[in-house]
């Protein structure tokens, strides 16, 4: 067994689903699955802190500095590059691994991260790859460009192949380096002034291509999503495929299936669902059937199968995951000439001009190697490469489901999805890769969907252990927590505040059900717009994060003069007024960051803790009702190894304390 066994992906998601990758487990043993199950077995998967991913995919290790600026270009940044909100998932991943490496250098990693591939790519494709680079040493065998649509002979062989009877020619389909490129291009050919939807959860791509292009509006941090996003929520309780009764109209549809991460595969009714729900909207399916051969049920392999898809979809592909080609290259799209704009223009033409502005064809080895794997021999070759990898797939399946975890997954697809309740996401990855030096991949990377399951909480069971403990009658108390789920569209405006919202709780303050009315949200401008436009003493408290600690104490003036208290959250600036400095994905600006940090050096060359000093500060104004001070969970076996130290002095005193004897 090598020393770095991938498996396929896989992912956590939180409540926690870990998102596992079979087509990357390079266990050629079946007993190999032992180490693996006895590995996993010792994750008890304790919560700890959530983790969330950069700000950028490159910089892994983000340190801001205080620095002279020299000299700076007059050239705006493209301001939708700094709407995204993370490093992508997968560097993000690989920058994790390293570091797992570096604290054990001699870790076995077994990898189920990344959808990467580990089998050779069959003989008989490498054959014709080689054949192809050795004529391009000779006179008669050498070719520069080709035709950026891609060589005819294979176009036509991947319309025998996969789109024989469904209507789709050879000049349908355009060959490409691969299903993830043509999604960028696609989203070019769209440009900025288009809606989109997405599944939920769904590969990042879509979501990212979509907030560089400027199709999306900001972040919302409170429900970790986009605006001008439509979020296709897909669960195990709709079996992964969204009510598109509650799914509002938009121009495009990023439709995966089967799915990237879940490995749910769509069945022929809700396929026939989907391309209806289109027609109806006057939408363009953008459908992903990148996993398509790894279906084994009767399910629709293409999303031409359809009746009348040919009229709202186009459908991309790849040999990425069929025949190793993630680092060769090699994919195509399909896009019907019945596909047209609202004012009539074949869709296929704005794609051909893009292709031919944007990229210069296929490589003629890739190709050579794509046509081979459309031959008999190639497609026995690929198939039995796909069944080794759903060997792979049934090993995970088999080992979480001995665990106890709901799975889902793997049937038709390369991936499993692994649900661990109540937990981070980031949190299980870490636990995992500590515990047994294995890489998954955490939900919350797939967007919303990822990160947590309906209801169940910890802060909920919490809450319920609260108020048995105070052992009065249910009828007693109201509790409101989590009262529903916002549609799009929904009208987030101040003004509502005023009008609707603070009218509503002094008639529940009336009626004696509350007693007081404090109001938190970001940024400021929405507390001084209600606190302008209400009588006085109608809002009796607000909650502010960071507004109030060293480096921004504005807030309180404005407060006084409105007699409304605060409670102040934060008064380490979500870490930047600790040693260890804040999270990669900290909102602040590099000024702020870099300011925060000569700060926290200045105090530590004095023989001081910032974080002291910060928190001091807060709790010493009067003018401060109460202070919230979050703090990560602690290491459970650190707690313990520190508890038994003083266990010889246990309940020993001195003559000022109590004395037990």
């Amino acid at each position: 067994m090598s020393s770095t066994h991938q498996l396929t992906s896989s992912m956590i998601s939180s409540s926690s689903s870990t998102f596992l990758a079979p087509s990357l487990l390079n266990l050629r043993a079946r007993n190999a699955c032992l180490p693996m199950a006895k590995r996993v077995n010792t994750c008890k998967c304790v919560a700890t802190p959530q983790e969330k991913i950069g700000n950028s995919s490159c910089s892994h290790n983000s340190i801001f500095f205080p620095v002279v600026i020299k000299y700076k270009t007059n050239v705006s940044r493209n301001q939708n590059m700094s709407k995204l909100q993370a490093g992508y998932l997968f560097p993000e991943i690989a920058r994790r691994r390293s570091a797992h490496l570096l604290k054990y250098p001699d870790a076995q990693i077994i990898s189920l991260g990344i959808g990467d591939t580990t089998e050779p790519i069959p003989e008989v494709i490498t054959s014709a790859m080689a054949k192809k680079a050795h004529e391009l040493s000779t006179i008669e065998g050498y070719s520069g460009y080709g035709a950026e649509q891609g060589a005819k002979p294979l176009r036509s062989a991947l319309a025998k192949t996969y789109y024989s009877g469904l209507g789709i020619g050879e000049e349908d389909i355009f060959v490409s380096d691969g299903a993830k490129c043509d999604i960028s291009r696609l989203q070019v050919m769209f440009g900025s002034n288009v809606t989109v939807a997405v599944q939920d959860p769904s590969y990042p791509a879509y979501v990212d291509s979509s907030v560089i292009m400027g199709q999306t509006g900001q972040y919302n941090t409170d429900v970790q999503k986009y605006g001008n996003i439509e979020y296709m929520r897909c669960t195990p309780e709709n079996g992964f495929f969204p009510d598109l009764s509650t799914v509002g109209r938009t121009d495009i549809i990023f439709f995966c299936s089967p799915n990237n991460p879940t490995g749910a595969a769509a069945t022929r009714e809700q396929l026939t669902q989907l391309v209806q729900f289109a027609k109806k909207n006057g939408s363009i399916i953008v459908y992903d059937s990148a996993y398509a051969m790894y279906m084994s049920d009767d399910n629709p392999r293409s999303i031409f199968e359809i009746p009348g898809a040919e009229e709202v979809a186009m459908e991309t592909a790849s040999f990425s995951k069929y025949a190793g080609f993630t680092g060769v290259r090699l994919g195509w799209t399909v896009i019907p000439k019945q596909l047209l704009y609202s004012d009539g223009f074949p869709v296929a033409k704005d794609f051909n001009r893009i292709v031919c502005t944007c990229f210069n064809g296929a490589s003629n080895i890739s190709q050579a190697g794509a046509l081979a794997c459309l031959t008999p021999e190639g497609l026995e070759a690929m198939q039995k490469v796909v069944g080794f990898y759903k060997e792979n797939t049934n090993i995970i399946i088999d080992t979480f489901t001995s665990l106890g975890y709901d799975v889902y997954g793997g049937k038709n697809a390369p991936y499993v999805w692994v649900h661990f309740p109540n937990q981070s996401s980031w949190d299980v990855f870490a636990e995992i890769l500590e515990k047994t030096h294995v890489v998954t991949t955490p939900g919350s990377g797939f967007g919303p969907g990822g990160e947590g399951y309906y209801g169940g909480t910890l802060s909920e069971k919490v809450l319920g252990k609260a108020l048995k403990a105070l052992q009065v009658s249910r009828g007693d108390y109201i509790v409101a927590t989590k009262c529903g789920r916002y549609e799009e569209g929904f009208d987030f405006s101040a003004e509502r505040i005023v009008s609707e919202t603070i009218p509503a709780l002094q008639k529940l303050k009336q009626e004696g059900k509350t007693r007081f009315i404090g109001i938190t949200g970001l940024p400021l401008n929405i507390f001084t717009y209600v606190l302008d436009r209400v009588p006085l003493g109608t809002i009796d408290v607000i909650l502010s994060y960071c507004h109030y600690r060293i480096n921004d104490s504005k807030l309180l003036p404005y407060l006084k003069s409105k007699g409304v208290g605060v409670i102040t959250a934060s008064p380490l600036a979500m870490g930047l007024f600790t040693e260890q400095g804040p999270p990669e994905w900290h909102p602040a600006s590099p000024e702020i960051k870099s300011a925060c940090k000569f700060a926290v050096a200045h105090c530590k060359s004095k023989g001081k803790k910032i974080a002291k000093l910060a928190l001091q500060y807060s709790l010493a104004n009067k003018a401060i009702s109460s202070v919230l001070v979050g703090m990560g969970s602690v290491s459970e076996e650190t707690l313990s190894e520190v508890e038994a130290i003083p266990e010889p002095i246990k309940n020993l005193t001195w003559p000022s304390g109590i004395d037990h004897k």
